[in-house]
């Protein structure tokens, strides 16, 4: 019994070592040819990727400046609905006699 399992933990690791040995070539085999290869063709397009860089560039300073000015704007203060509004008069008000107030409380509540 112990024979086989060690038979089959071998096997395992022969598997699992030439896997990560292809993977490992076909990663190296795909760098080279597409990221390394393609470098000297950078010059070919030289001017592209400066007009490119100089539209991120710009579009980058423009959204920085949007951002700014429209920071300033939803930054005011409003009211919101609902709540309890109450208003008050100093003094005592002993009548509410719109025609003849006694105190200027009472003419304030008309």
């Amino acid at each position: 019994m112990f024979s086989y399992l060690r038979f089959r933990y071998r096997r395992m690791l022969r598997r699992m070592r030439r896997t990560s040995l292809l993977a490992r070539k076909a990663i190296t085999q795909y760098v080279d040819r597409h990221i390394w290869g393609k470098w000297h063709q950078v010059r070919v397009v030289r001017r592209f990727l400066v007009l490119w860089g100089v539209v991120t560039v710009a579009s980058g300073v423009g959204v920085l400046q949007q951002v700014g000015a429209l920071g300033g704007m939803a930054q005011v203060a409003v009211p919101v609905s609902g709540g309890t509004y109450s208003e008050a008069a100093v003094g005592t008000v002993s009548n509410l006699n719109p025609i003849l107030p006694e105190s200027t409380a009472a003419s304030d509540i008309d």
